[in-house]
């Protein structure tokens, strides 16, 4: 009896260990499932970055789309049209030129959040409303951003063609992103395929006509004589003409920006692409890019590249990344992207041998040199790799 009894016990003892040996599997088994399902969901390319990745593409797609049937209906506008609107609460009427169309994209064709026509070609420009007085008008209390009249200085085009165009018209439009190499330039135009090209600093000619594109090379290292020239080379016909922005035209986007945002434009750092900004995610970004480097020194980038960002700005490195256009909607306010931060750009604002330059760029601080900001240190002449400029229409 005691040895059946010894059989039984050894036999449940050793059940009771294969049951455990099993559980202890069981439990090792769904510990990697439970692992694997958690990579596959949450990781890296995991099931819900795939979704969002998708979700973004559907979104952009829409945008693609949206546009190009602006494109398409700005090509068979031959004439001058009209958009009816509301301005915090006022019926307004605005004249949308012959050749453009206003964009189909969902908050682009509100005039309180910034009205955006498309051309033929897919150039971008934004409605700027404001009265004669709030074009002329000089703003002091912008001095904490930098912002100061330069006395004895001249602005003949803002005095007379853009006053002019603003008393008749209530408004004028400014060029939705900072002027852009355009794809017929082939000695200095980067494609956007992928590739590493190396760049061309022979940009300062007057041969060509400028694009407003987003995600395109920006059309720096031009002397402001030569950016006034191919401003107006944009357009001139059926009473629309283009010019290099002018000072008052400047200050009027920024009076927009301050009353239509939140943004700051005396201290644009959160809403700019400069060296101290902290806030945008730039490793996050797949543009279109170049990045300097300061030590003692500049080492200007010999090659653009098409692709995620590495090596993004920080406080204490000595990074300084130059951006496509529009490379980011952390750059946008009032639908117009780059007014502050990315290319300092030139302004007709001049002495006969200086031009101001307005807005700062990737190698300054947004808490230095914001939206307002005004600098008249440069002759007209002058050329760097982060000098741009940008185009208004007057009509």
């Amino acid at each position: 009896m005691n040895q059946k009894k010894d059989r039984r016990k050894r036999k449940m003892e050793k059940n009771r260990g294969i049951t455990l040996v099993a559980l202890v599997i069981t439990i090792i088994v769904m510990l990697i499932l439970v692992g694997v399902t958690i990579s596959i969901v949450l990781g890296q390319n995991g099931i819900i970055d795939k979704a969002s990745e998708a979700s973004e593409r559907t979104k952009q797609a829409k945008i693609n789309e949206a546009k190009q049937l602006t494109i398409i209906e700005a090509s068979m506008n031959a004439k001058e049209t009209t958009y009816k609107g509301t301005l915090a609460g006022v019926e307004k009427e605005v004249k949308i030129p012959a050749g453009f169309a206003v964009s189909k994209v969902e908050g682009e064709n509100s005039l309180d959040n910034g009205l955006v026509i498309i051309d033929g070609n897919g150039n971008e420009f934004v409605w700027i409303p404001c009265t004669e007085t709030e074009y002329s008008t000089r703003t002091s209390s912008w001095a904490s951003g930098g912002y100061t009249d330069k006395t004895g200085w001249t602005d003949t085009q803002a005095t007379g063609v853009g006053l002019t165009s603003v008393r008749d018209n209530g408004g004028f439009y400014i060029s939705r992103y900072e002027a852009g190499i355009p794809e017929t330039m082939t000695d200095a135009y980067v494609n956007t395929d992928g590739a590493t090209y190396t760049t061309n600093a022979k940009k300062n000619v007057t041969t060509y006509a400028p694009v407003s594109k987003q995600n395109v090379q920006a059309w720096n290292y031009i002397s402001q004589t030569n950016s006034k020239i191919v401003a107006e080379k944009m357009y001139n016909k059926d009473g629309l003409k283009s010019y290099l922005v002018d000072g008052y035209a400047w200050n009027a986007v920024c009076r927009v920006i301050q009353s239509k945002t939140s943004k700051n434009i005396t201290n644009s750092t959160t809403w700019g692409n400069y060296y101290n900004n902290t806030t945008t995610n730039y490793e996050g970004l797949n543009t279109l890019f170049a990045m300097h480097g300061y030590n003692s020194g500049w080492t200007i980038a010999s090659t653009y590249s098409k692709g995620t960002v590495i090596g993004a700005p920080k406080n204490s490195g000595l990074n300084r990344l130059e951006l496509a256009t529009g490379a980011s909607d952390d750059f946008k306010a009032y639908n117009v992207y780059d007014i502050a931060g990315n290319m300092w750009e030139w302004t007709t604002e001049n002495n006969g041998t200086y031009a101001v330059r307005r807005g700062g760029s990737f190698n300054n601080y947004g808490s230095s040199y914001p939206a307002v900001y005004s600098h008249g240190g440069d002759g007209v002449g002058n050329c760097d790799f982060n000098f741009g400029f940008r185009v208004v229409l007057y009509m």
